[in-house]
């Protein structure tokens, strides 16, 4: 229930984030901006309104490498100018760095999305990627620009989407719950942690 949930600084090179857990965050899951290098595991955040933040500040140096891997990050739709919608899940200025994803879903609910002149470019600097699965949780069919997304993602629609979402997310806090947390907040299951749980959904 913050604003931007992490923030890298410009002398966090190598970073890492790792077992986070984020709810309804109104701006960046994690603001990146000063393009530092590093590595985002095991964290679920859940309803941000942009992804990670890649939008530089001055010059800095575009040979940053952003690796993702166990990462669940849904996109939630907050007021912006008048209007209900949610950025990508990388928000970029000009060309952005390196990017891996493994093993991650990233789940979508709006299609008035902010951003979308550089979702081509997004999905281009993408160089590793496997094992990923994007969730279209709006109504009807995906908006035409998430079909540029790498053969790395499968795509999922529809009442499937949401209970996808659902049991990942359940999954992630059964596993990773002994962390602090809102008293509100469910809770964990250790019995019922599953290793690899989309395996489930795949056919």
């Amino acid at each position: 229930r913050l604003w931007d949930a992490f923030r890298i600084g410009k002398r966090s090179q190598g970073f890492e984030i790792r077992n986070a857990w984020v709810t309804n965050n109104r701006d960046d899951c994690v603001e990146n901006d000063f393009l530092m290098s590093g590595k985002i595991t095991n964290s679920l955040f859940d309803g941000c309104f942009v992804g990670i933040s890649l939008a530089p500040r001055g010059k800095p140096d575009r040979r940053a490498e952003i690796e993702m891997d166990r990462v669940l990050l849904r996109l939630k739709a907050y007021d912006y100018k008048g209007k209900v919608r949610h950025g990508l899940p990388f928000k970029l200025r000009g060309k952005p760095p390196k990017l891996t994803i493994r093993n991650s879903v990233f789940a979508a609910e709006n299609g008035n999305i902010i951003g979308a002149p550089y979702v081509e470019t997004l999905w281009k600097s993408v160089e590793r990627c496997s094992n990923n699965v994007f969730l279209w949780l709006g109504e009807g069919e995906p908006p035409a620009f998430y079909g540029l997304l790498p053969d790395c993602f499968q795509v999922v629609s529809g009442s499937t989407a949401t209970a996808v979402w659902n049991r990942v997310r359940e999954n992630w806090i059964n596993c990773n719950g002994r962390m602090d947390r809102l008293a509100t907040d469910p809770t964990p299951l250790q019995s019922r942690c599953v290793d690899d749980v989309l395996s489930e959904f795949r056919g």
